[in-house]
């Protein structure tokens, strides 16, 4: 039904529908993760995001992506909820936090929580024994801390929490485009590309391109992530495209999450974009996004 609406841009309904059925007492973990992947796209859903991850967690501690999607969607809720406008005044709260406008109601420390949970959700990925298949995750992992440092810098507060990070893994890395592409199903390959303005195309086996784009390692079992990256990004348009290469879950699909962070790092001028995407068959394409730097 949800699939139905999404196909005729009935975004709103949709989201309503997979809103209901994340009540439900599931215990697939796939489908609360594609739950979770399609209700993160609109911020008003992610209270439910968070809880619907936190139930994957509780299903699947044994896999570091369980943490990791957990992490994004609660730093993703903690800074939107720190966002001021030029005015001072904070966006619209009333479907993230009831009755936010309560004066026991304190936002920031909401915010925080989240941040610290996030820190210690990151910091189970790092220290923890992952089967081998899940080699690597920690790179990503890393990149995650940091931006969380940089944020919480930003807000006021990185003497709470810089103390909850190994001070060995701190080393901010500012980037034009990160791109980061995770999946619901495991014991699946897909694929990221990034064509360049240039026309090169940065994917597995071309994974250093000559104007400084790089991909990380290509999971080809698990849920990746693949990540992109490019310090200094060349004025142009980047095509990001994702490829099914094989799947053992040709019935039930793959959903795959596109993350795409433009200034990532600079917490003033850094835009998060959240794509979601639903493949069948193997070989399978599609372009997820253009982004265009002037």
């Amino acid at each position: 039904m949800a699939n139905i609406l999404f196909q005729k841009n009935d975004n709103t309904l949709a989201l309503r529908v997979l809103s209901n059925l994340a009540e439900l007492e599931l215990d697939n973990p796939q489908f609360l993760r594609l739950l979770a992947f399609k209700l993160e796209e609109n911020i008003n859903f992610i209270t439910t995001t968070i809880e619907i991850l936190r139930k994957v967690i509780k299903m699947r501690p044994e896999e570091p992506h369980s943490f990791l999607y957990f992490s994004y969607a609660l730093i993703r809720s903690a800074k939107y909820m720190l966002t001021r406008d030029a005015y001072g005044n904070r966006p619209d709260l009333s479907l993230i936090i009831p009755n936010n406008n309560d004066e026991d109601i304190d936002v920031d420390k909401i915010a925080k929580d989240q941040i610290i949970e996030a820190i210690e959700a990151l910091n189970k990925i790092i220290l923890g024994h992952w089967d081998v298949r899940f080699s690597q995750i920690e790179v990503t992992t890393v990149m995650d801390l940091n931006r969380i440092i940089n944020i919480a810098d930003f807000y006021g507060f990185q003497h709470e929490v810089s103390p909850l990070i190994d001070a060995r893994l701190l080393s901010p890395i500012y980037v034009d485009l990160r791109v980061v592409l995770i999946w619901d199903t495991d014991m699946t390959d897909l694929e990221l590309h990034v064509t360049e303005p240039s026309g090169e195309n940065c994917y597995s086996f071309h994974n250093k391109t000559q104007s400084g784009g790089m991909i990380s390692r290509d999971f080809t079992k698990g849920y990746g992530p693949e990540e992109y990256l490019i310090r200094n990004a060349s004025p142009g348009d980047y095509k990001i495209t994702i490829k099914l290469f094989n799947s053992f879950s040709r019935y039930t699909g793959t959903t795959a999450q596109v993350r795409i962070w433009t200034h990532f790092n600079n917490p003033l001028e850094e835009q998060e974009h959240i794509y979601t995407v639903r493949l069948h068959k193997d070989r399978e394409t599609h372009q997820v996004a253009v982004i265009t730097f002037t």
